[in-house]
């Protein structure tokens, strides 16, 4: 999944419980990414982040979050 906003890409990765599973800013102009939240830095350090979205002004993104994936 992936939100564009003033020339930068949210974008969700998303893995097997992975700790780089996590919501990265990808910047369109410089081609960068740097991570926003993840899996590693939730409680327990891994888990699924899944659907993202994000505010109308891009100043707050709202994700959800589990431990296990049951």
């Amino acid at each position: 999944a992936e939100v564009e906003y003033k020339g930068e890409k949210f974008l969700l990765k998303d893995g097997a419980a992975g700790a780089d599973n996590g919501i990265y800013v990808y910047n369109l102009r410089t081609q960068t990414e740097r991570p926003v939240v993840t899996a590693a830095d939730m409680p327990g350090g891994r888990g699924f982040i899944g659907k993202i979205s994000l505010s109308f002004d891009a100043k707050k993104v709202i994700f959800d979050f589990r431990r296990d994936p049951g």
